[in-house]
């Protein structure tokens, strides 16, 4: 899903490129900046015991922080890393409140935490109601290039399985003549 943001904020943002595996947010700190994603894949993902959980993966396009820590200025929950060597347009909380009013960032940041907290529902559904392989299919189907671009051990945590799993679900695709 392409994010829009008003060109007055556009013209505010800073240019940068960060290389693959560079952390922009580490868990448990304050979301200080918003990303929009030029060129390349970011996931954001959590550290549950030890273990990475991946929880959304992010593209051209997208607008990418912590958005409840952006929000309430909290400890992120969320870590945030590029895949790939990553272009984005970011811009700081200061710099936003510098150049527009309180009900003008939460005019742009309600939509976005709704349409947030919504994806993160559909996700947390879709793994109550649907089996890791029709998961897998309906990836397949909403982002095939992901298969190419991104580690498959990072897709297995994104579906909430282990990579051997992954594999054996990709082999019977495979045998099925589906992928």
């Amino acid at each position: 899903m392409a994010t829009t943001l008003p060109e007055t904020i556009i013209k505010l943002m800073e240019k940068k490129h960060y290389p693959q595996k560079t952390t922009l947010l580490l868990e448990g700190n304050i979301a200080s900046k918003l990303y929009l994603i030029q060129e390349g894949i970011v996931r954001m993902w959590h550290n549950h015991d030890g273990n990475d959980i991946t929880l959304k993966f992010f593209q051209k396009h997208q607008l990418i922080t912590s958005f409840g820590s952006f929000y309430r200025q909290e400890p992120s929950q969320f870590s945030i890393e590029t895949l790939s060597d990553t272009s984005v347009l970011e811009i700081s909380k200061q710099q936003l409140l510098e150049n527009i009013t309180q009900d003008e960032l939460n005019a742009l940041l309600v939509p976005l935490l709704s349409q947030a907290f919504i994806k993160y529902t559909d996700l947390f559904l879709d793994r109550i109601k649907h089996k890791p392989e029709e998961r897998y299919q309906q990836l397949l189907q909403d982002s095939p290039k992901l298969l190419d671009l991104v580690p498959h051990h990072y897709l297995a945590s994104y579906l909430g399985i282990t990579p051997v799993s992954l594999s054996r679900i990709r082999q019977r695709q495979k045998e099925n003549g589906r992928h």
